[in-house]
């Protein structure tokens, strides 16, 4: 008997402190939407010189509903990095966020690069599920992907708001 009970005990646990996969699937199926909705865009560029003459060029677009950001792109061009983040939104909040870093290397007889992307879903401002390939700052020690990614979102959005009310 004590086995069977073991066994019932890991699996309710399991099934009680587990990923919240019903979140996922549900926000899943409203990213899924807010690609297929066809909501009004706005897009944007800045570019920054630094001292040692290389440039930060960043390009924004937003989706909106309504009065509602739906989803913000922000792609990063520098240095040997191209750097792509993409946030969905719903009720103002942050529910989904991926990312795709792309580094460059030239040699002498080619270019050659490397990728790394991270899948980021959030509920109640929360980090409840991440994936993550490739080589890149997911393999830092210390790296935050909860704080990171919702920094990244304020930022953008904060840009994009400074942007529309100009």
């Amino acid at each position: 008997m004590k086995p069977i009970q073991t066994i019932c005990f890991l699996l309710l646990s399991q099934f009680v402190f587990g990923q919240n996969h019903p979140s996922i699937k549900k926000t899943d199926i409203i990213v899924d939407a807010i690609e297929a909705s066809a909501s009004s865009r706005n897009n944007f560029s800045t570019q920054n010189v630094y001292t040692n003459n290389k440039k930060l060029i960043k390009h924004y677009t937003c989706y909106i509903k309504g009065k509602a950001l739906e989803k913000i792109v922000c792609s990063f061009l520098f240095d040997n990095e191209k750097t792509e983040q993409i946030f969905y939104t719903k009720n103002n909040a942050l529910i989904f966020s991926k990312e795709t870093i792309i580094s460059y290397y030239k040699t002498a007889a080619q270019t050659d690069s490397t990728s790394w992307s991270g899948r980021y879903y959030f509920f109640k401002g929360k980090l409840i599920s991440e994936h993550t390939s490739g080589h890149g700052k997911s393999e830092k020690d210390g790296w935050n992907p909860e704080k990171e990614v919702l920094n990244n979102y304020k930022r953008a959005k904060k840009e994009i708001l400074t942007h529309m009310k100009n």
